[in-house]
């Protein structure tokens, strides 16, 4: 009976029908057996023993007898410990950290959308600087030829002078 109370615990009073009877693991059972198909108890030895009267004189007998102590399992348990006044304010000020972090996160999470566009906006300008320079660099080497006509300055002004109406 106590190898069957680890695995099959008592649930139920043991009842008696007219075809079966309920054990007290809470297993129906068909009348013509006389022990429990789950938990292997004799149907007649729970009928006799597992009753209200019994389990009421047990009662009285655990509660006249005062030298009995009943130890509970306490292993679940974890005790109660004081905290110090140093531990809560390391405590506090560690929550208050992480709420300062929190905020700086929340406010960069607000700044992303604008240093996304800032990046965009300065990706497109180096690209139009770069453009502008090549194109600056071809009207130059297109117009090499009137620099190169000897030491004359007019023409030199005048090759100055058709690059600027070119950027323009």
């Amino acid at each position: 009976f106590k190898s069957a109370e680890s695995v099959h615990p008592i649930r139920v009073l043991p009842k008696e029908g007219e075809r079966v009877w309920l054990c007290c693991c809470g297993h129906k059972n068909p009348k013509t057996t006389g022990v429990c198909e789950s938990c292997g108890r004799d149907r007649e030895w729970q009928m006799d023993n597992i009753t209200v009267g019994n389990l009421e004189k047990k009662e009285k007998e655990i509660e006249a007898d005062t030298g009995r102590r009943v130890l509970h399992d306490t292993t679940r348990y974890k005790p109660k410990t004081f905290e110090t006044d140093a531990e809560i304010a390391a405590k506090v000020e560690m929550c208050n950290k992480v709420m300062e972090a929190l905020a700086i996160q929340e406010k960069e999470k607000e700044k992303r959308p604008f240093k996304i566009f800032r990046n965009i906006l300065i990706i497109l300008a180096a690209i139009a600087l770069l453009y502008f320079l090549i194109q600056l660099g071809y009207i130059i080497l297109s117009n090499m030829g009137y620099f190169q006509q000897g030491s004359d300055t007019s023409g030199a002004a005048s090759a100055a002078a058709r690059i600027f109406r070119m950027l323009l």
